[in-house]
């Protein structure tokens, strides 16, 4: 049961990763086929124009699909990386406390960025 709810942690860290960094842009650009598959030169240029638009959100504009909107969207996002976890999880009456685990964990977390973001300024 105990690892069953590492996926809390490990979706809520995924989570922040992607709508709260710059991390995947930062690194995937070093890379030149993670940069030409995530059109990671198209979001500098947009980058320029709107410094402040992350990428999920780049997705969501330049590419308006069913896809980028999916990962776009915090709990959409979530919801897909609890189905991924799926299998891997012992008890299967566990995935909702997951899902809301991980999605509680995650807003949490952005709170506390914010507030923290506020004391420094």
């Amino acid at each position: 049961m105990t690892n069953d709810l590492y996926f809390i942690f490990i979706n809520a860290f995924i989570l922040l990763i992607w709508f709260k960094t710059e991390a995947l842009y930062e690194y995937g650009s070093k890379i030149p086929i993670i940069n030409k598959t995530l059109k990671l030169n198209k979001y500098i240029e947009f980058k320029r124009k709107y410094s402040d638009v992350k990428y999920p959100i780049f997705l969501s504009i330049e590419y308006n699909n069913f896809f980028t909107r999916l990962i776009s969207c915090p709990v959409c996002l979530n919801t897909w990386l609890n189905m991924l976890s799926y299998p891997f999880i012992s008890i299967y009456s566990i995935i909702f406390l997951n899902f809301f685990g991980s999605l509680i964990l995650y807003y949490i977390s952005v709170i506390l960025m914010k507030y923290h973001d506020r004391e420094e300024s």
